[in-house]
């Protein structure tokens, strides 16, 4: 209790009494805090653009910087600003976010901006402004916000609300970058369907595969992506044709079943090894499909660095460093167990690939060799 100078009247201490029991005092008092600052008549705020843009995913500012009227309020909040910001815009209610910086995040407690003399804003596009109200609702018992002033008169609330004003929707911004990037002629990607036939080594049939495969070809020399697609060159279908008298959806095919007999082999080969002889070889799928009207294969991309362990004539190839002649002596050991596995009658060559990821073998018999020679694109 303040120590009083001289001596208070019944009269006086009854009316002082009074007064603080009916909140006049306190009232009072508020343009006092006011003035020593702990309440801003004014917040300077500087308006972000709605969604993060440019190589930095910088937030930009859409104007000048603006005071937003605050005398209105008893608290320096997170809500109390989002209020009055939304009120001085014309915004949907619920839509302003505070950011920490012109890079984001968006800040949910006072303590992540406190100190700050500007305060960046955006206003959440329809999709976000929906889920921030949603939370909001949800999360108001255990965060309750503090009361702001606007609508009291004399400290009685009208008994009849204010009709609503129309808020303005703002566009979705878009930078300047983006916008003259569009006035350029953009292609929609060429997208092919493809539908799969595998081969069943144990059947000894063809199957087709429930799926499609929907992608996007690039006609260039393949460096990335997920699927790899190759057809025969114009002079290969020629050979195709002329020397081994047979069509190219025949060869293709036949490309598809050497490549599902290497790759029982190899699995085969990985489950009989030893726990301590490590890492194994591993051949990847091999899909026939139709593409442009022309017999194709489909395969998984390997990345990595290529390279040839074994020969398509069988001639082992040497490393060269002593750290790969590990992969090269494994190598010639899977080709050892086809041979041997087989009962000598086939071997599988042309060993190659991106580490153990193996891809484009051949096998030879003792009586046919199924050569794979012929060139791709």
């Amino acid at each position: 209790m303040k120590r009083r100078k001289g001596k208070e009247s019944w009269e006086e201490f009854e009316r002082r009494v009074g007064l603080k029991r009916s909140g006049e005092e306190d009232r009072n008092r508020a343009p006092e805090k006011r003035a020593l600052g702990k309440i801003p008549n004014d917040i300077l705020v500087q308006r972000m653009s709605t969604t993060p843009s440019g190589r930095l995913k910088k937030y930009e500012p859409l104007d000048t910087r603006d005071f937003v009227p605050f005398s209105d309020y008893e608290e320096l909040s997170i809500e109390n600003i989002k209020d009055a910001c939304e009120q001085f815009y014309s915004a949907p209610a619920g839509s302003c976010d505070i950011l920490a910086s012109d890079r984001g995040p968006s800040c949910t407690k006072m303590e992540q901006i406190k100190g700050k003399k500007v305060y960046f804003i955006r206003f959440l596009p329809p999709a976000e402004h929906d889920r921030s109200q949603q939370s909001r609702v949800q999360g108001s018992n255990s965060a309750p916000i503090s009361p702001s002033k606007i609508g009291e008169i004399d400290g009685h609330h009208p008994e009849t609300p204010s009709p609503k004003l129309a808020r303005t929707v703002y566009p979705k911004s878009v930078s300047i970058g983006d916008l003259l990037r569009a006035g350029k002629l953009v292609r929609p990607p060429q997208l092919t369907t493809l539908s799969l036939e595998m081969f069943d080594v144990e059947k000894c049939e063809w199957i087709k595969t429930p799926l499609t495969l929907s992608v996007e070809i690039e006609e260039t020399k393949f460096d990335s992506g997920e699927w790899v697609i190759k057809k025969y060159r114009d002079e290969a279908i020629t050979t195709i044709q002329e020397q081994l008298q047979i069509t190219v959806e025949d060869h293709t095919r036949k490309q598809v079943q050497m490549h599902a007999v290497a790759r029982n082999l190899t699995a085969r080969f990985s489950a009989k090894v030893p726990e301590e002889f490590g890492e194994t070889f591993q051949y990847g799928k091999v899909f026939y499909s139709h593409w442009n009207e022309c017999p194709v294969t489909v395969e998984e991309y390997v990345p990595g660095v290529f390279s040839k362990y074994i020969n398509n004539d069988g001639d082992i190839i040497e490393p060269d460093d002593i750290e790969s002649d590990e992969i090269f002596q494994k190598a010639q050991c899977l080709v050892h167990f086809t041979y041997m596995y087989s009962v000598k009658r086939l071997m599988v060559l042309d060993i190659q690939g991106s580490g153990y990821k193996l891809y484009d073998p051949e096998i030879v018999t003792t009586d046919l060799m199924a050569t794979n020679n012929t060139s791709h694109e």
